[in-house]
C-alpha cells in the first residue's frame, strides 16, 4: 500500500478533526516497527511545516496508529527524514 500523499482525518489537541497529509512511511529494521510521519498543515513559530510521527500496522483496509515510545524511536525517524538534507538544523 503507498502511503506517502495519502490523507487521512485525525483529531488535533483539543478533539477537533482535522485531515492530515502523509509525508513519509517507511519500515525500520532496527526497531521492527513502520513509521508514518505526517502533518495537519499548521506551522511552527518559524514558519516551519510542523509534522508529527506515529508507529503503524495495516488492518484490513485501514491503518492503526501508535505513539511513538521513546527517544530512540524519534532519533531513528529524524535520521529517516533529513537523511542526506545538508540544510536540517
Amino acid at each position: 500500500m503507498e502511503l506517502d500523499g495519502m490523507k487521512f482525518r485525525g483529531l488535533d489537541d483539543q478533539g477537533n478533526e482535522t485531515e492530515c497529509e502523509v509525508l513519509h512511511a517507511f519500515d525500520c529494521a532496527e526497531t521492527g516497527k513502520s513509521y508514518l510521519v505526517y502533518t495537519d498543515g499548521a506551522t511552527d513559530e518559524k514558519g516551519r511545516l510542523r509534522y508529527f510521527a506515529a508507529a503503524y500496522s495495516a488492518e484490513g483496509e485501514g491503518l492503526s496508529l501508535d505513539p511513538v515510545e521513546s527517544p530512540e524511536e524519534w532519533e531513528i525517524i529524524d535520521r529517516e527524514l533529513y537523511a542526506g538534507d545538508s540544510s536540517a538544523d
